[in-house]
């Protein structure tokens, strides 16, 4: 049975951390570490999670979500084992690391660097630890079911890829499919997901980062994530990449892994907007930009699609960010 890293980043939510662990350790396959990077959290995140593996904090619930596969809790406690960033990054430790057996692993970073630095920790990690023959990058806001592990190992093995993905479905919506995968609009630059399997042979670029399991061989030849993204398009990039390097991608239909960060991040309407959704706004736009200048070589569509994007805000009543959109275009 081939051994996964689970990677899960967290930043500032405990709770769903918590949730997220728990569904794990409820999987039918066996043979995996967790490892757990906080990404420089300012609400404590570490204290709530080590009390929660040592058994005096309960798990968090919605008492309204229609999933239920994170209870009951396991027993606690579990035994884990605690390092910061920098203990990794010495040779004299490397040793130590790859003799861990704890199930549960937690990382410090120093700083937060974003969603591809902070999972990098955690790849890092699985790279010098010859045991693992996958990993699996899982956002903290999600819970898998059961049996999701086990499908998506068993998918991988049977189709040879090297970037896998599941059935990423609505956490309170949970037979609706947020998404199966990622088309990239080669004239605009814009992403989009995929929701139907018949589209999935023709249109599949790239995995959702939300549930992304990489091949041990693939993080050899394909490297760790590009750091230049601090939020969005860090997958699409390194699926692009992979496909350069000949390698194939894939979606385990039956591994079902159920999402919630779609549903809150959605653009609210002007009158609601906040400084939160400008700032995820302005950091799409701009990973947007940097994917396509790499990897598409239409400037043109761009552009327009920088555009549309701006007269879209205006209408929203979102001025000061339809300036700031115009302003990055102008610049290209």
């Amino acid at each position: 049975m081939s051994k996964i890293c689970v990677i899960v980043l967290n930043y500032n939510g405990w709770a769903d951390t918590i949730e997220c662990l728990e569904s794990l350790l409820h999987s039918t396959y066996y043979n995996y570490q967790i490892v757990v990077v906080d990404n420089d959290s300012t609400d404590n995140s570490l204290k709530y999670c080590k009390a929660w593996i040592n058994g005096s904090l309960s798990l968090f619930t919605n008492p309204d979500s229609p999933l239920n596969l994170s209870w009951p809790p396991t027993i606690k406690p579990i035994t884990y084992a605690a390092y910061i960033q920098t203990e990794l990054n010495l040779e004299e430790n490397y040793a130590k690391i790859r003799g861990t057996t704890e199930p549960i692993i937690f990382i410090e970073a120093e700083k937060n660097r974003g969603y591809a630095a902070g999972n990098n920790i955690g790849l890092k990690w699985a790279a010098i630890n010859d045991s693992y023959s996958y990993c699996w990058l899982l956002n903290n806001d999600t819970v898998v079911a059961q049996d999701s592990m086990e499908e998506l190992v068993k998918y991988a093995q049977n189709n040879n890829t090297a970037i896998t993905g599941t059935s990423l479905l609505n956490y309170n919506k949970p037979h609706a499919i947020q998404s199966l995968g990622g088309h990239i609009n080669r004239f605009f630059g814009t992403s989009h997901p995929i929701h139907k399997k018949d589209e999935l042979e023709k249109k599949l670029d790239y995995i959702e980062g939300a549930a992304f399991l990489i091949e041990k061989e693939c993080l050899n030849r394909n490297g760790f994530l590009p750091e230049e993204y601090f939020l969005y398009f860090e997958e699409t990039d390194y699926c692009f990449k992979a496909r350069q390097n000949q390698l194939k991608l894939g979606v385990a239909l039956k591994a079902a892994v159920f999402h919630k960060e779609l549903q809150s991040s959605k653009i609210k309407p002007a009158h609601r907007a906040n400084h939160k959704n400008e700032y995820r706004d302005i950091l799409a736009l701009e990973s947007r930009i940097r994917f396509s200048k790499k990897y598409l070589a239409n400037r043109f569509g761009l552009k327009l699609g920088l555009l549309i994007s701006a007269l879209i805000r205006i209408k929203r009543g979102q001025f000061n960010l339809a300036w700031k959109i115009i302003l990055k275009m102008v610049t290209l």
